[in-house]
């Protein structure tokens, strides 16, 4: 069973569940989702869920989000399903990226250059497309958004309004 946790190659994603019992790590590989308790070191659930790309947990409750080449879905933090929703249902072929609102419980899912707003019940609440390829998400405290591009970052308000936009260009070479 060790060999599961240090197989870096089968290892997508660690995220650390701080619900109100106790606390719990998500990991996936090849084919499943495990939810490890962190106090007993035991794992609690097992989700088959073959091609995940991207997992992310809801602070609000310890529901887990998980991203697979085609869809998106949501389990309760003990790891029943609690809704599924194909990709395509938001203008998307692919997704690459997560990131879970810990104050709301909504996600924001990024394909390449677009991004889309779900609610916690896995409604679309707004999307729009990115001037360039999303890199990164970062969802602050006031919940704007910060995303990462090539060489750039764009900030935008939590509905989707353009804030600003800053260039990353010759910022890490020793340009001033």
């Amino acid at each position: 069973m060790k060999a599961l946790f240090f197989a870096a190659n089968l290892v997508l994603a660690v995220l650390i569940s701080f619900a109100v019992q106790a606390s719990s790590i998500w990991f996936a590989t090849e084919n499943v989702v495990q939810q490890l308790d962190s106090d007993t070191h035991q794992i609690v659930a097992t989700l088959p869920l073959p091609e995940v790309k991207a997992l992310a947990v809801d602070a609000k409750d310890g529901s887990l989000l998980a991203l697979t080449e085609k869809k998106i879905l949501k389990f309760s933090s003990g790891g029943v399903k609690r809704w599924e929703k194909a990709l395509a249902d938001f203008g998307l072929s692919e997704g690459k990226l997560l990131a879970a609102n810990p104050y709301d419980g909504s996600l924001w899912l990024a394909s390449d250059k677009k991004l889309v707003h779900i609610d916690s019940a896995g409604r679309q609440l707004i999307a729009w497309s990115a001037p360039g390829s999303i890199k990164r998400i970062a969802l602050t405290l006031d919940e704007s958004l910060w995303l990462l591009g090539e060489s750039q970052i764009w900030h935008y308000s939590s509905s989707g309004a353009f804030l600003e936009s800053r260039s990353l260009s010759g910022l890490f070479s020793g340009e001033a």
